[in-house]
């Protein structure tokens, strides 16, 4: 049974001088500690942890209309005490959707990067901590098999 989110795209967090924490792009000196959805496996025992996260978390999200798989990420940290997830490096992409590149999505939003830095620090205001953890662990994909995302 996987204890991790298993997922293809892995972004960071860094801790910022005054203490707060800035959402990266990109990963942060080689190691990630965020997976995002796009796809992510997550095992099941986590669901009701997620639906009972605390009122305020489902606010956050509901007010910036993002940040859930933050909160997942996080709650999956806390109850593992370990990193989040496992990040996969497939052989090849194989997109099977070619329209899907007229909807720009969330990150095209100008405030989209600047929100996310925000729900990392609401939500170790809520935790009372910060929970992600760094993580260098890469998985690559075996199958000579293109995945098809």
């Amino acid at each position: 049974m996987p204890d991790r989110i298993m997922g293809f795209t892995c972004r960071a967090h860094r801790v910022l001088p005054d203490g707060s924490y800035d959402y990266l792009r990109t990963m942060f000196e080689g190691r990630y500690s965020i997976l995002l959805p796009g796809p992510m496996l997550l095992h099941r025992k986590y669901f009701t942890a997620i639906n009972k996260l605390p009122a305020s978390v489902f606010k956050m999200v509901d007010h910036y209309n993002n940040c859930d798989d933050l909160a997942i990420n996080f709650i999956v940290s806390i109850i593992i005490k370990d990193a989040s997830g496992i990040c996969i490096i497939p052989k090849k992409y194989v997109k099977i959707d070619n329209t899907a590149k007229k909807f720009a999505g969330l990150k095209a939003d100008d405030k989209h990067y600047s929100n996310r830095t925000k729900c990392l620090n609401e939500l170790t205001d809520i935790y009372g901590y910060m929970p992600l953890q760094y993580s260098d662990v890469f998985v690559s994909a075996v199958d000579q098999k293109p995945l098809k995302l």
